[in-house]
């Protein structure tokens, strides 16, 4: 009896240890993903340029036909992303596809995409 509460303990130990690796911590990875220059697609077909270029110090520039903005941007659980700038902040939701290259982001609680951005090949 000795031994089998000794195996239950041990598979009960080995069980929260890999458990506990299990949660949505996607967000240090998908922050990773964000890292670079991106393109609004239909800015692009339409001629225009607008890009967003995110930084690994958690900073990024816009820039949208001359005019260059900047900010401060995080990552949160739940496919978040805040975007901070001139004392606002932009609370959005993203997926990522195409092998990630693609990002649509939207507003949080809206259903609808707000931009479609494609990673610029470096």
């Amino acid at each position: 009896m000795k031994k089998y509460l000794i195996v239950i303990g041990i598979t009960l130990i080995l069980l929260v240890v890999g458990f506990s690796g299990c949660t949505d911590n996607n967000a240090s990875v998908d922050r990773a993903k964000f890292i670079g220059t991106w393109y609004i697609q239909a800015a692009a077909q339409i001629g225009h340029s607008w890009l967003y270029t995110f930084y690994e110090n958690g900073s990024y520039i816009t820039y949208n036909e001359g005019v260059y903005t900047n900010g401060t941007w995080n990552v949160k659980e739940g496919k978040k992303l805040d975007l901070y700038s001139n004392n606002s902040t932009m609370a959005l939701s993203y997926v990522f596809s195409n092998d990630d290259k693609t990002i649509s982001i939207s507003q949080v609680d809206s259903q609808y995409v707000s931009m479609v951005l494609q990673k610029q090949e470096t």
